[in-house]
């Protein structure tokens, strides 16, 4: 499996209503800080969930960093992350 497939399996484990997408962006940052060839180092993360609608912006990005801290520690470096709740 994928990091990217991995790391999309992990939050739906927690968070079963999001939805995802994830895109690795980590080529952008050729050269940049944290940058290592052909690995996944620099993602972006678009997540929709009701799970965020009684979190502050800030507990949103906490949630979804603590999920993915054993990534960050096996060195992926950068995360973008826009976390949304659901229209209607």
């Amino acid at each position: 499996m994928s990091l990217l497939e991995d790391i999309k399996q992990t939050i739906k484990k927690e968070i079963p209503d999001a939805q995802i997408m994830i895109r690795d962006d980590s080529e952008k940052h050729f050269g940049h800080a944290g940058y290592i060839d052909g690995q996944v180092t620099h993602i972006h993360l678009k997540i929709v969930s009701s799970v965020f609608e009684k979190m502050s912006r800030i507990e949103r990005h906490q949630c979804i960093n603590n999920l993915l801290k054993p990534y960050i520690d096996k060195g992926l470096h950068a995360i973008s992350l826009r976390l949304m709740v659901p229209d209607g």
